[in-house]
């Protein structure tokens, strides 16, 4: 059987149905990003070169002006760039939001009935 890296830490939407969100940041682990052909869906049937490397060049550009705009370095005057930096802010507080309501539920439930159960 053959074993191709490809696919193995797909970007996605849901948590259930991927490894990194849009931005290919993980779900598990806050600032660890994947940039390579893991994130593509499935193999390909072609040399994933140049798809990699446009893959890799989107997240790095998106780590970048995101950064750029938590830093306040973003020119106001470039509004495309300023409402994509806002876009990836607050898609990423979102996601953490999500995470820590999560976290938050299973920590009520393993805890709500007065004693506590054991994972």
């Amino acid at each position: 059987r053959l074993w191709c890296q490809m696919g193995t830490c797909r970007l996605g939407s849901f948590p259930s149905t991927s490894a990194a969100d849009e931005d290919g940041e993980l779900w598990d682990c806050d600032d660890l990003y994947v940039a390579d052909a893991s994130t593509l869906p499935t193999a390909s049937g072609a040399n994933p070169m140049l798809t990699t490397l446009a893959i890799a060049h989107m997240i790095a550009n998106r780590i970048a002006l995101r950064l750029q705009y938590e830093d306040d370095r973003i020119d106001p005057v470039d509004e495309d760039d300023m409402f994509h930096a806002i876009q990836l802010a607050a898609r990423r507080d979102d996601r953490r939001e999500r995470a820590n309501s999560l976290v938050e539920c299973l920590l009520n439930l393993i805890f709500s009935r007065g004693s506590a159960y054991f994972i």
